[in-house]
């Protein structure tokens, strides 16, 4: 049985289930990992989604792996480029050789279904665009 739907997504109901039961009912395909996360999985990458305890916003969040050959200058400068040029996500790197994005998108009062799935679209566009257009170096594996 399908879960029945809000109209709007509030820190009282939000939850990893409430979040992929509205992927879902957009026809977009989702999973549960074997870490208990939500992917959402379009055709090109997987975005995670994140609701923390706090209920207070939903985390929007990917990553990609860097060529080990790419100089730690070409990947903070990829990072920092895309932290100037693009709004919508943030850019970092790890430890472990990846550049990983994320987009916090606070609920506030209250957060319309439509909003959430607009925004994870826009994100996931944003990303691609960033990886696409500001890869000059190749340091992508």
């Amino acid at each position: 049985m399908a879960m029945a739907l809000p109209d709007m997504i509030t820190t009282e109901n939000v939850s990893k289930e409430l979040v992929q039961a509205i992927f879902e009912a957009a026809f977009i395909d989702t999973e549960i990992d074997s870490d208990g996360d939500l992917i959402v999985k379009p055709t090109r990458f997987n975005c995670w989604i994140f609701v923390p305890d706090s209920k207070n916003f939903v985390r929007l969040f990917t990553g990609f792996r860097m060529n080990d050959d790419a100089s730690q200058e070409a990947k903070l400068e990829f990072t920092n480029k895309v932290n100037d040029m693009y709004i919508l996500v943030r850019a970092f790197l790890t430890r472990t050789g990846r550049v990983q994005f994320d987009y916090y998108l606070p609920i506030g009062e209250g957060l319309h279904p439509k909003t959430l799935i607009l925004t994870a679209r826009r994100f996931m566009d944003v990303v691609a665009e960033a990886v696409r257009d500001e890869d000059r170096d190749n340091i992508f594996s």
